[in-house]
C-alpha cells in the first residue's frame, strides 16, 4: 500500500478537525485491542488507523447495509473478514459482494466461504420472514376472513387434526412451523434458497406439512395437478407463483396473530384449545389432509 508523509502532516490538522465536527472520531471502534478511528486517507505505514484492514473492519462494524465490488476473491482474504461478515449477518445487515472471474485468479474456495456464511441463518433471519412476507404480500383487512374463509379452513382443519394426533405439535411449535413455511414459500419463489433447517424439529415439521398440505403444489400432487391441469399455471414462472401465494401467505400471516393471541391468553395449547371450541365438531377424527385453492379473479 502507498506511503505519504501527507497522511502524518494532516492527522492533527484539518481533517482531524472536520472529523470531530462530524462526531467521527467520537464513535471510533475497538478492533483487535486497538482504537480505530475514521479516516479519508489509508496509507499503511505506521498509523493502523490508516490500514484498509482495519478502516474495512470498523465499516462493516457499523453498516447497515454492505455493497463490496471487488477484482478477485482470494481464500486467505476472505478468513480475514469472515467473522466481521459473519457479525453483520446475525445483525440481518444485507450484504452484497460483486467479483470478476478474469484469469481465473478469484478462487472457488473463497466463494464457497461466503456462500457458506450466507446461507447459516440466525434467529434474527428467521423470524424476520413473517414482516417480509407481509411487505410483499400484505396482510388480510380487519373483517376481510369471509374471502379467504375455504383455504383457512383447510389449514386450521389440517393442524388441528396433527395436534389432537401429537400433543407435543402445540401452539408454540406452530409459531415456528408458520415461519418456516413462510421461508419454504420465499424460497420457491426467489432464485436464492437459504436454509432453514437449524429451527426444524418433528414436533414443529408434523404443522409445517399439514400447512402445506393446505395448498403448496409442491408438497400436495392433488394442488400442482388442480393448478397445472385445471387452471393451466405455469408452475416454473416466479412471478406466477408468488400471484398464487399471495392468499395463503395472507392466511398464515392471519393465523400468526390468532396463534400469539391465543398463547397469551391460555398458554402452549391456548390457539388449538380455541379451534377446538370453535371448528372442532367440523373436524373428523382422521389423518386425511385438506386442501383449498383460491386464485384471484
Amino acid at each position: 500500500m502507498a506511503q505519504s508523509d501527507f497522511a502524518e502532516k494532516i492527522e492533527g490538522g484539518e481533517a482531524r478537525s472536520r472529523q470531530a465536527q462530524n462526531g467521527e472520531l467520537a464513535d471510533a471502534l475497538r478492533i483487535d485491542g486497538l482504537q480505530i478511528e475514521y479516516t479519508d486517507v489509508m496509507t499503511g505505514d505506521k498509523n493502523r488507523n490508516r490500514f484498509l484492514y482495519y478502516q474495512l473492519k470498523r465499516s462493516m462494524g457499523k453498516a447497515n447495509r454492505i455493497d463490496m465490488i471487488v477484482s478477485f476473491l482470494m481464500e486467505s482474504g476472505v478468513r480475514m473478514i469472515l467473522k466481521d461478515l459473519r457479525a453483520a449477518l446475525a445483525r440481518g445487515v444485507r450484504v452484497r459482494i460483486l467479483t470478476g472471474n478474469y484469469l481465473g485468479i478469484t478462487q472457488p474456495s473463497a466463494l464457497y466461504l461466503i456462500k457458506k456464511e450466507k446461507n447459516l441463518m440466525n434467529q434474527y433471519q428467521f423470524e424476520q420472514i413473517s414482516r417480509e412476507m407481509e411487505r410483499r404480500y400484505g396482510k388480510m383487512e380487519k373483517g376481510g376472513e369471509d374471502e379467504f374463509m375455504t383455504l383457512l379452513l383447510a389449514m386450521e382443519s389440517n393442524l388441528l387434526k396433527v395436534w389432537r394426533k401429537y400433543p407435543d405439535s402445540n401452539s408454540r411449535r406452530l409459531e415456528e412451523a408458520i415461519l418456516l413455511v413462510l421461508h419454504a414459500i420465499k424460497n420457491n419463489t426467489d432464485a436464492e434458497c437459504v436454509n432453514a433447517g437449524r429451527f426444524e424439529s418433528l414436533a414443529n415439521i408434523r404443522l409445517r406439512d399439514a400447512l402445506l398440505a393446505a395448498f403448496d403444489p409442491f408438497s400436495n400432487e392433488s394442488v400442482r395437478k388442480a393448478l397445472e391441469e385445471k387452471a393451466g399455471m405455469n408452475l416454473e414462472d416466479k412471478e406466477v407463483l408468488r400471484e398464487y401465494y399471495r392468499a395463503p401467505v395472507i392466511c398464515i400471516l392471519r393465523i400468526k396473530e390468532s396463534v400469539e393471541c391465543w398463547i397469551k391468553e391460555r398458554g402452549s395449547n391456548g390457539y388449538f384449545d380455541f379451534l377446538e371450541e370453535c371448528v372442532g365438531i367440523q373436524v373428523p377424527n382422521d389423518d386425511e389432509m385438506s386442501h383449498a385453492i383460491l386464485l384471484r379473479r
